[in-house]
């Protein structure tokens, strides 16, 4: 009896699956334990997803839906805030919106991520857009915001002719009279044709009202030798000769200024000038 049941004993065990030697039973599929697998990159997640979102910002913006866009390249800095690319394009779509303020800063920090050419072209999008924000400070009243938002356009692209005599015409009427000077002065610098004309009598008007006058007198006269013709040079130049106590070249000054300016107003006042002139001999 006892040796039947030893020799059915291995026979149970088998069956039962016991004893130390029995295979482990086989997983169900789907089922098992991620034993040992790596953690899935978030970061890389984040990265992934912001390209697809940069993509779909990229349609919007073809479709021209910058509304669309601009949400979209938003959830693309946010998640991978280092990619200079993502902040361009958001800059990009607010500009077209005409959220100027929220583009300068977009395109200034795709500035700090990019190099090269993207670069430059992030500060020339700096630049039109701080020249715009210049234009509505104006618009309201406020030249003091407009001045800071121009010279910030400036240092991003100190090429921009319009912002130099824009700065000019602001601080003129704010009466800094030697600001606006160094403005026009900047703007001749770079001008060319009429628009360096404009600026080069600009400046010469706003040496006058600086009490400058030596120095009006020699922008001024460098407008005449060029030939410049419909810019009242004459005219500034014969009120920086009399500050200066020169009356007969004041009086030659204005007998041009007369014969030469289309202006009835301005021809009358040099009119007066003349008058005045001979009276105080």
């Amino acid at each position: 009896m006892w040796k039947r049941v030893i020799l059915l004993l291995p026979l149970c065990i088998a069956a039962c699956g016991g004893g130390n030697n029995a295979p482990a039973p086989r997983p169900v599929p789907g089922n098992q334990p991620a034993v040992n697998q790596p953690a899935p990159d978030s970061s890389a997640a984040d990265r992934r997803r912001a390209r697809e979102l940069y993509d779909q910002a990229t349609a919007k913006i073809h479709a021209y839906d910058n509304t669309a866009a601009a949400e979209l390249a938003a959830q693309a800095v946010k998640l991978d805030p280092e990619n200079g690319e993502y902040h361009e394009q958001l800059g990009y779509a607010y500009e077209k919106l005409g959220r100027y303020d929220d583009a300068r800063d977009s395109y200034l920090r795709a500035a700090e991520l990019l190099d090269g050419q993207s670069r430059a072209r992030c500060r020339s999008h700096v630049a039109w857009n701080c020249h715009m924000l210049a234009l509505a400070a104006i618009k309201k009243g406020d030249n003091e915001q407009a001045v800071r938002h121009l010279r910030v356009s400036l240092e991003h692209n100190p090429a921009g002719t319009d912002v130099w005599l824009l700065l000019g015409d602001t601080q003129m009427t704010l009466k800094d009279y030697a600001a606006a000077a160094e403005a026009f002065a900047g703007a001749a610098g770079i001008a060319l044709g009429e628009q360096r004309y404009l600026a080069m009598s600009r400046q010469g008007q706003a040496l006058v009202y600086a009490g400058d006058n030596e120095a009006a007198h020699t922008v001024l006269s460098a407008l005449i030798d060029e030939g410049a013709f419909g810019f009242e040079a004459y005219g500034w130049r014969a009120y920086a000769n009399l500050a200066l106590g020169r009356k007969d070249e004041a009086e030659r000054d204005f007998m041009q200024a007369v014969q030469r300016t289309t202006d009835r107003e301005k021809r009358a006042e040099y009119e007066a000038a003349l008058k005045a002139i001979a009276e105080s001999r």
